[in-house]
């Protein structure tokens, strides 16, 4: 099981993600990706030390996905928020379309699969969902709410 980090290391994570150096925001979102995969740093655990900082980190990580002006550092943001979701919250990955290339459940409002990278949009299973009139996220079309 992997560990619990410091206040400092969280800190300079946070900081890491909040940088105007791409290099630093890419190298922080990889970092947690990886610590999830290898099981390096407990992140539940860490959720019920310290909630404000996995919200936190989820809400960096989610700002990075929607307004990062570095396509590359959205991707990894992309795929870091999938792995940070599913190791926070595995149950809310019932349920979901998988990617046809990899298997791997995938979030309907994500643009890339999390496992493979590859562009949602382009699967095959997209077009049973539209797309909702405020948010504009996908919902199945054959249970609409």
């Amino acid at each position: 099981m992997g560990k619990i980090i410091s206040e400092e290391e969280r800190h300079n994570l946070l900081e890491k993600l909040n940088s105007k150096m791409v290099a630093s925001r890419y190298m922080a979102l990889k970092f947690i990706s990886s610590s999830i995969s290898l099981d390096q740093v407990d992140f539940i655990k860490m959720d019920l030390i310290n909630p404000e900082f996995t919200r936190n980190l989820v809400k960096k990580v989610e700002l990075i996905c929607e307004k990062d002006r570095d396509e590359m550092v959205k991707r990894e943001a992309s795929v870091c928020l999938g792995n940070l979701k599913k190791k926070l919250n595995p149950a809310l990955m019932k349920d979901m379309p998988a990617c046809t290339y990899c298997g791997e459940s995938v979030m309907l409002s994500y643009r890339f699969c999390t496992k493979c990278g590859v562009d949602i949009k382009n699967q095959e299973w997209v077009s049973a969902y539209k797309l909702c009139e405020k948010c504009k996220n996908r919902i199945c079309l054959a249970n609409p709410f």
